[in-house]
């Protein structure tokens, strides 16, 4: 993947509200307490984790993975900062050059800042820079049918609803189906 001049420089972004950032070496408990914190809530929508997520020096690991998948363009992930509180991320995988020009995009929000419209701020943010930087047109997502508030917040920042891939996922050791919706972007 073929970024301008900036590719593999980590991201920095701001909003009226969040601050969205590539992850740091050191900020891996904070990904551990987010993910710990939310466990529950978020074992609804997301495969199970593996490894030893609670833990900072597993994050911390998986941050310089994501720091070396940014420096070859092949993903973006962000951390969404209120204030000081971690409260949700947002990732850019799968990204694609020639002919594509495309990305598969995923994000998770804190439960205890849900209805607060911080998603639909970071992530409306996040896909214009993110398509401006990396030159991408197409992006992609995929939501559990079950999963309203993502549905919702996908549809308000753009997307456009395709159909469904059936036996999408095996969460919670069920196939689910998931819905899957693009926002073409003009850059």
């Amino acid at each position: 993947m073929t970024a301008d001049n900036n590719r593999g420089e980590p991201l920095l972004m701001r909003t009226p509200r969040l601050i969205l950032a590539s992850p740091q070496v050191g900020q891996g408990a904070a990904y551990a307490a987010f993910h710990t914190a939310n466990l529950e809530f978020h074992s609804h929508w997301l495969p199970s984790l593996t490894g030893d997520f609670e833990s900072a020096a597993y994050w911390e690991n998986k941050i310089a993975e994501r720091q070396q998948l940014l420096e070859e363009g092949r993903e973006v992930h962000l951390m969404l900062w209120y204030y000081d509180v971690f409260v949700g991320q947002i990732a850019f995988t799968h990204m694609r050059s020639d002919p594509f020009f495309s990305a598969e995009v995923t994000f998770s929000l804190d439960e205890k800042v849900l209805r607060q419209k911080m998603m639909f701020e970071g992530l409306q943010h996040a896909l214009e820079q993110v398509a401006s930087r990396f030159k991408l047109h197409r992006f992609e997502a995929r939501y559990m049918p079950r999963n309203d508030r993502a549905g919702k917040v996908i549809r308000r920042v753009g997307f456009t609803v395709e159909g469904c891939n059936r036996g999408y996922a095996l969460v919670n050791g069920r196939w689910e189906d998931h819905i899957v919706a693009s926002r073409l972007m003009h850059v």
